[in-house]
């Protein structure tokens, strides 16, 4: 094809124009497969949600529930514990604790004590609902992750035991 001013076109307009429609129907064809997806995803979540709260409903056999503490600050109404549960019900996934501590600030939930990790934890521990599932993770127990078993404090005075001090 010869354009007048410089010389012969490389490009065969009419291919590429017929290339540009069929990657704008590619386009549009998978936009509408995504939202299709995006549509079942949603429906699949709120199944999970209600076989989760189903499970919750019915405490797991062989595990004996814990027994709450008499009316005290970690009682099962307390503030952290139910907005805990909900941040990481939200998250649907384990969280550590420090993630965990911060979206209870964003959300303006008052933590006790000096507002640590640590003062997070007590809440957590005293929870039926929350389980450690690794070093700082934690979960909610409808989830199935398999639990960390409690640390093992170590004494302060290691080494030596108390009698056998060399004189």
């Amino acid at each position: 094809m010869y354009n007048g001013t410089y010389g012969y076109k490389m490009i065969d307009e009419k291919a590429v124009k017929g290339w540009l429609q069929e990657v704008a129907e590619r386009i549009e064809m998978n936009e509408a497969e995504a939202s299709r997806l995006r549509a079942e995803i949603a429906k699949d979540m709120r199944k999970k949600l209600a076989l989760e709260a189903l499970l919750a409903s019915d405490p797991p056999k062989g595990r004996p529930p814990k027994p709450s503490p008499p009316g005290g600050a970690q009682g099962s109404d307390h503030p952290v514990k139910r907005a805990a549960i909900a941040v990481l019900e939200e998250s649907g996934k384990p969280l550590h604790i420090s993630d965990l501590r911060h979206a209870l600030e964003q959300k303006g939930v008052p933590i006790p004590g000096k507002g640590t990790d640590a003062n997070v934890i007590v809440y957590l521990s005293r929870s039926d609902e929350v389980c450690r599932v690794g070093k700082g993770l934690y979960a909610l127990r409808t989830w199935g992750v398999p639990e960390v078993p409690p640390r093992q404090r170590r004494s302060k005075h290691r080494g030596r035991s108390r009698g056998s001090r060399d004189s």
